[in-house]
């Protein structure tokens, strides 16, 4: 008499499905996980658990980005003098120690991130980042974005840069409460093909500081195919060349004045 194979193949299935579910809570349990890193720059030689590099401190994360919602910190105990560069699908928050999670005049300035030659700070996507309380300055760019990244600011400013403050590319997406684009030898923010900006001034749980885009040597925003969006507390002024130069872009600004100054002001060619 044969003897019947069907328990044996329950069993099998019931055993495979246990192993895929454990292999699914192993996955995400390692992707939940988050990792916070401390950089301080001014020591010559990293120390137990202080890395003396931006860069350094990004490429330890060597496990699965963190769940939706999680993100990698990097805090900094120091100003900065390198080139950063984020890669790899990650979520990372990069800020001031004393100022994690939004600008805060009491708690202290800004830390500033400086380059000698090239982007100071580049995000190739597809991956988030988020950036508190930070000049970036001294590089050709501030601030380059490409490939869908996202980026979010809170009181960043760029300035001091040959080329542009902030150049996005490539469908980035920026939203950027606070901070600006100042004294930049280009324009101050750069809006390229399928990238878009959201810009916020007058944030009612930061300082009430507006958004600035003034002092660019070429203009304030040029948009070439484009998205940019002005929302409350948008100031563009004291360029020279346009404060808004649009080709083949879209830009909309959702408010004409703050504390009665006009957004668009002493610009050498105003709006293009």
């Amino acid at each position: 008499m044969r003897e019947s194979r069907a328990p044996r193949r329950h069993a099998a299935r019931r055993i495979g499905l246990a192993l895929l579910v454990a292999a699914v809570l192993i996955v995400s349990t390692t992707e939940a996980v988050a990792e916070t890193r401390l950089v301080d720059c001014s020591i010559p030689t990293p120390v137990e658990n202080v890395f003396n590099s931006i860069n350094q401190a990004i490429s330890s994360l060597t496990g699965p980005p963190p769940a939706m919602g999680e993100w990698d910190l990097i805090f900094l105990k120091s100003d900065c003098t390198e080139n950063v560069k984020v890669t790899g699908g990650r979520r990372v928050w990069i800020a001031p120690e004393w100022t994690p999670w939004r600008p805060s005049p009491t708690n202290g300035g800004p830390a500033r991130i400086s380059a000698t030659s090239g982007n100071v700070l580049t995000v190739q996507g597809p991956q988030a980042v988020t950036l508190v309380n930070l000049v970036l300055s001294g590089g050709s760019v501030g601030l380059s974005a490409s490939g869908n990244a996202s980026v979010t600011t809170y009181g960043v400013s760029a300035e001091d840069n040959t080329f542009s403050g902030i150049t996005l590319d490539a469908g980035a997406a920026l939203s950027m409460y606070g901070g600006g684009a100042l004294n930049n030898d280009g324009y101050g923010i750069r809006v390229g093909l399928g990238a878009s900006a959201w810009l916020y001034g007058r944030q009612s749980w930061a300082p009430q500081q507006p958004l600035v885009v003034g002092g660019n040597g070429t203009g304030g925003i040029r948009v070439d195919r484009g998205f940019v969006y002005g929302m409350t507390g948008v100031v563009i002024e004291n360029n020279n060349g346009p404060g808004l130069a649009s080709y083949a872009g879209v830009s909309a600004f959702g408010q004409l004045q703050v504390d009665g100054v006009s957004v668009f002001e002493g610009n050498q060619a105003g709006r293009l």
